[in-house]
């Protein structure tokens, strides 16, 4: 959302109103064409990714990382942060399945994965973790949020954001025309996911499985889509 009222946060900073008989006005405004927010979005997500850059090099990160550890019965203090809701499935993985869920201090919503750790070798366990580790010092706006991790006896939890969709649903769900998208839209979005894999060939991380159920999206007001891998 942030790139959408930065937008109109601007645009009504840099020029007046624009009626459509050719007025200015301090009320009314005529909204601008797809193309234009497109453009102006990308302008703004550039800034980001140099933002970004320049504190790769700085040598900034976000507070240590800490992986929740203990036994089965300590799986409390993971429901005392989560409302984790096992009848709304998001998805599946190989080790476990992705569920909806809520932090209960804020209601925000979540994604939460529960790994069955009967299911994982020890080899996995710290492939998910190293993973789990990556994804907590990257911020960028192309990349999902990492929550959080907890590791107990029979389960895993790994918590992230929540997206509205993935890019398969949203272009499978696309009505006009039919499971196609436009080509500033299908534009936008690729700046989008380009911008975010260069962000992390900078941190030196190889995205290994890049399809359009792993690139997820959120959609805002005129149909103005922002994605993350």
């Amino acid at each position: 959302m942030y790139f959408y009222d930065s937008f109109l946060a601007n645009r009504s900073q840099s020029s007046p109103n624009i009626l459509t008989n050719g007025t200015s006005d301090t009320k009314s405004v005529v909204p601008p064409p797809l193309a234009v927010i497109y453009q102006k979005l990308a302008y703004l997500l550039l800034d980001t990714i140099n933002e970004a850059v320049k504190s790769t090099n700085d040598g900034r990160m976000r507070s240590s990382f800490k992986i929740v550890r203990g036994p089965e019965s300590d799986s409390k203090d993971f429901a005392d942060l989560y409302d984790m809701n096992e009848k709304e499935i998001l998805g599946m993985g190989r080790f476990g399945m992705v569920f909806g869920g809520t932090m209960r201090r804020n209601g925000v919503r979540v994604a939460i994965k529960k790994i069955q750790t009967t299911e994982c070798s020890q080899k996995d366990r710290e492939n998910i973790e190293q993973e789990a580790a990556y994804l907590f010092q990257l911020n960028h706006p192309g990349i999902l949020k990492f929550e959080g991790i907890f590791d107990f006896e029979q389960h895993i939890f790994l918590v992230t954001e929540r997206l509205d969709t993935d890019m398969l649903n949203y272009i499978l769900s696309n009505p006009k025309p039919k499971a196609r998208l436009n080509e500033d839209i299908t534009r936008f979005l690729a700046f989008q996911l380009v911008a975010a894999i260069r962000y992390l060939h900078f941190k030196n991380i190889a995205h290994c499985d890049l399809k359009p159920d792993n690139v997820l999206i959120n959609i805002f007001p005129d149909d103005v889509v922002h994605l993350k891998v």
